[in-house]
């Protein structure tokens, strides 16, 4: 879906509404959507910015077909208005799709400045649509960082791969997140994860540490040889240490 939620969203503005339907049809007849889409982003309604927001998120996705985002020419402008939402009051009929929205379009834009609203999120995460859109938005944030990184936003996410009452898949991607980090904070949350019995944990855990083969080289290569071959993502623990070797 181009729009997700924001397709059957009902508008109180019918020239909101209109803008939406550009948005819609412009994924099958490619007209220009660009009007339409910045009179919703700079509309000053909640719902408008977030049908923006998630055409923009669309437009990333479909980058990766390499024609890139038409719309990257308002990253910034984007950016802001993703701040905006996240400050703001949700839609309680959005039921969570209005952050989440916000952050799906910052995914690839996040600063380390919007470290404090990306931990605000996680913390409001309970099994809802906004998983996926915070944790992803949080390993960007952390990309941005200077290292050592936001210690509370690496505190936040190592929580919650740790925290064994949440779904595998949550704690997998937060995980992940994670190996964007560089810090020798993240690197001990990583060794935890090393520890666990699920192998998907134990695959992100060593992702982060091969910031640190110096240090953890034995502990990388005993992972490789206990899991099973074709692991997905192992070769890029083996490929960092032959690197390693051949920097040597």
């Amino acid at each position: 879906m181009t729009l997700a939620y924001w397709e059957r969203h009902r508008f109180d503005d019918a020239a909101m509404a209109a803008d939406r339907d550009e948005l819609l049809k412009s994924a099958d007849q490619n007209p220009d959507p660009r009007a339409a889409f910045l009179n919703l982003l700079r509309s000053g309604q909640r719902d408008a910015v977030c049908t923006a927001l998630e055409y923009f998120h669309y437009e990333d996705r479909q980058a990766r077909w390499g024609f890139g985002n038409p719309l990257d020419e308002h990253a910034v402008e984007v950016l802001d208005r993703a701040r905006w939402v996240l400050r703001g009051t949700p839609l309680p009929e959005a039921q969570g799709q209005d952050r989440a929205s916000a952050l799906w379009a910052v995914q690839n834009h996040a600063e380390a400045v919007d470290a404090p609203l990306i931990i605000a999120a996680l913390r409001a995460v309970d099994g809802d649509v906004v998983d996926d859109g915070a944790v992803s938005a949080a390993g960007q944030c952390l990309y941005a960082c200077d290292v050592p990184e936001d210690p509370e936003l690496v505190a936040q996410l190592g929580a919650m791969a740790l925290d064994e009452y949440r779904p595998l898949r949550v704690r997998e991607a937060c995980a992940r997140a994670l190996a964007s980090a560089e810090s020798d904070q993240a690197a001990e949350l990583a060794l935890r994860l090393t520890g666990l019995p699920e192998i998907e944990l134990q695959l992100a855990g060593a992702l982060v540490l091969t910031a640190h083969i110096d240090t953890h080289r034995l502990l990388l290569e005993r992972l490789l040889a206990t899991w099973p071959p074709n692991t997905p993502h192992a070769d890029d623990i083996r490929d960092a240490l032959e690197e390693d070797e051949d920097d040597a």
